[in-house]
């Protein structure tokens, strides 16, 4: 069993850094169930009602390693949540690691025609199961394991830097915020060294905590031994260890028991395996971060679900306009582990080798009231939002309500946030784009009142989570889009904001993608300004410096607008290229003259929706990370959640403009 746990870490290793290597491109869905009719053109219809699950919907889950006791919470976590929606839960695969034998199971799986399945995508070898069963029309779910290239509609699992920043933060407090630590690693792979940055950036907000040495365990537990040994001889007044992994844990703590220094120098291990949790119950190591390994099964499932009964409204008809709306990725919470709350997870593992109990979960009321507070609301941008959050509250039978200024007001916003606290809702959503939020985020946390943000984040406050873009993916998706439209060779021009985090995220989705096709060579990247006259003149000078230029790509809707009113100007539509940002009707009316190639839509109605939901399993259905969640301190849930992006582009243009019209009633 020790064998196989090692084992199962090098292929938890594996999978990570190909999910990190490969950019997280959009996923090609299958087909969702019964699509209605697409509206005339011009004529926008209402998305249908969505279809309540028969008892015998089936959701699969596929796995190897079913022995390990790592699993047990997942398949309880999946058994839970097949209750908790209605539907029927499987959990196959073999008790090895046996990769054509889970193969085999997969293949099994797609031919009883399940309405949805969640993978262990822990080896390259899976992918075709995958794509096959997206090509049945049946939507995948990766879990733990990523295979971003396949036809995945989402991943969802541990987010490793708030690994390692949950346990810093907890060590650096258990040492009043000082004293010398060493890591515990495998450095230079991707996923332990991502849980490193998160102990360091934990330990940058104490001033007395000195990182003096990251030792290299091999991934072996006598290794993990004499290297912390020989760390504490080099530095004797070291003050704690903490470990990437739980090898890394489980040696540095052996290393301090035979020592003698049980209680001098502290140590902090990963995962919640029972010869972990003795540890700590025996008091030779301080603790243990946790992953939310049974919320991950559920939110796998809620998202197959979602994807199955309720997907937003991107656009009138999703499926005709190839326009898939939702979830992409998913993290999901971390916890700290002491003896103060260990009880409870102990309780938890046990539990883990049952069935779980019926759930007794209260329904939600007509009269349960869920509040988006935003600003800004003259917007076109937000009617999209408003509508998903009419439209969520209306598929989770809540009352949904909007308020905010219609201005870029923040005192007005503040007194609109406080306003909504007082009527004390199940839940408040927040477009967090300015820091003079985060004190009303905090007192409704206080007052008990759980708070997902929106399109911006305050990840400092006491939000339960984040629903929104990831923006390396906006510009992933332009790009392959326009590579594709160039036959994957020309001169592109970046039209940007240079410094500025998320346009330089973008910026590097679009070169990602451009570096999949050796034909495509960026020339040049201009700073826009944020201003269109000045989008305009940078890209007739780009034009100019490059008259061989095949097209321009901009990373906000201002740049893609200033670079077609240039390429129209200087009498080059459809010589040279332009792909925009985002879904505004000035952006799409340029599509349909024909003056701009495409634009990429951000998930917007979804975000909306997906805040709710997140908010509403929050209240109603939150995965049993141990026994008592509220008890143990646990929280459990997604912590971010990255929504779905689409090229539009004359192909499928109408409905984006039907949905805009939609949007308005």
């Amino acid at each position: 069993m020790k064998t196989m746990k090692w084992l199962l870490s090098l292929i938890l290793l594996t999978s990570v850094v190909l999910a990190s290597c490969a950019p997280a491109a959009p996923a090609a869905p299958g087909e969702p169930a019964a699509p209605a009719e697409p509206a005339a053109p011009g004529e926008p219809a209402a998305p249908a009602a969505p279809a309540q699950a028969a008892s015998d919907e089936e959701y699969i889950y596929v796995s190897a390693m079913g022995n390990l006791e790592f699993f047990n919470a997942h398949k309880y976590g999946w058994a839970w949540g097949g209750q908790a929606l209605g539907v029927k839960a499987s959990y196959v695969g073999p008790a090895e690691n046996d990769v054509p034998a889970m193969i085999a199971a997969f293949d099994q799986a797609i031919a009883k025609k399940p309405a949805g399945i969640a993978v262990f995508a822990y080896d390259p070898g899976l992918e075709p199961s995958i794509n096959k069963a997206a090509d049945a029309g049946i939507p995948v779910v990766t879990i733990l394991g990523d295979l971003p290239r396949s036809k995945r509609i989402a991943f969802v699992g541990s987010y490793q830097y708030d690994l390692g920043y949950t346990g810093g933060k907890a060590l650096a407090e258990a040492l009043d915020g000082k004293g010398k630590v060493a890591i515990l690693s495998l450095p230079g792979v991707a996923m332990f060294d991502d849980r490193q940055a998160g102990f360091e950036a934990a330990f940058k907000e104490f001033d007395g905590i000195e990182v003096v040495q990251v030792g290299d365990t091999k991934a072996d537990t006598v290794t993990a031994v004499n290297v912390a040994k020989d760390i504490m001889a080099r530095n004797p007044d070291l003050a704690a260890f903490v470990g990437t992994d739980s090898t890394a844990g489980i040696g540095a703590a052996t290393a301090v028991e035979e020592a003698n220094k049980v209680g001098q120098v502290l140590t902090v291990a990963m995962d919640r395996n029972s010869d972990v949790l003795e540890k700590i119950k025996k008091g030779t190591l301080t603790g243990t971060v946790a992953q939310d390994d049974a919320a991950m099964a559920f939110w796998a499932m809620q998202t197959l679900y979602n994807y199955v009964h309720n997907q937003a409204p991107l656009t009138v008809d999703n499926a005709a306009a190839n326009a898939p709306s939702g979830p992409r990725t998913v993290y999901t919470a971390t916890n700290y582990i002491d003896q103060g709350n260990l009880q409870y997870y102990l309780d938890a593992n046990a539990a883990y080798t049952s069935d779980p109990a019926p759930e007794t979960a209260a329904a939600a009321s007509p009269a349960e009231t869920y509040i988006y507070v935003s600003a800004m609301g003259n917007l076109e941008f937000f009617n999209a939002h408003k509508y998903g959050w009419k439209w969520g509250g209306e598929t989770l039978k809540v009352n949904a309500e909007y308020t905010g200024p219609a201005e870029n007001d923040v005192p007005a916003m503040i007194a609109a946030f406080d306003q909504a606290i007082a009527k004390k809702p199940a839940g408040i959503a927040v477009f967090a784009y300015d820091p003079g939020l985060e004190p009303s985020i905090n007192k409704a946390a206080d007052a008990g009142i759980p708070v997902v943000t929106i399109l911006g984040d305050l990840p400092k406050s006491k939000r339960i989570a984040f629903v929104g873009s990831y923006q390396y993916d906006l510009g992933y998706t332009g790009g392959k889009a326009l590579a594709e439209a160039l036959g994957g060779k020309g001169q592109v021009a970046i039209l940007s904001l240079p410094g500025v985090q998320m346009f330089d995220d973008r910026e590097a989705g679009f070169r990602a993608a451009f570096a999949e096709f050796p034909g495509i060579e960026v020339v040049q990247v201009g700073d826009t300004k944020a201003d269109t006259v000045t989008a305009v003149n940078v890209a007739k000078d780009i034009m100019q410096r490059y008259p061989d230029l095949a097209a321009f790509v901009g990373t906000d809707s201002t740049a893609g607008i200033g670079a077609a009113t240039a390429v129209e100007e200087a009498n080059k539509v459809g010589k040279v290229l332009s792909v925009a940002m985002d879904r505004n009707s000035d952006v799409l009316e340029k599509i349909k003259k024909g003056t701009l190639t495409g634009t990429v839509a951000q998930d917007d109605a979804a975000m909306a929706f997906w805040a709710m939901q997140v908010l509403y399993n929050y209240v109603h259905h939150q995965a049993p990370l141990t026994v008592d969640n509220k008890a143990a301190g646990a929280s459990t849930g997604p912590t971010q959640v990255y929504t779905a992006t689409n090229y539009i582009d004359q192909g499928n243009l109408q409905f984006f403009l039907d949905a805009n019209s939609l949007y308005t009633e």
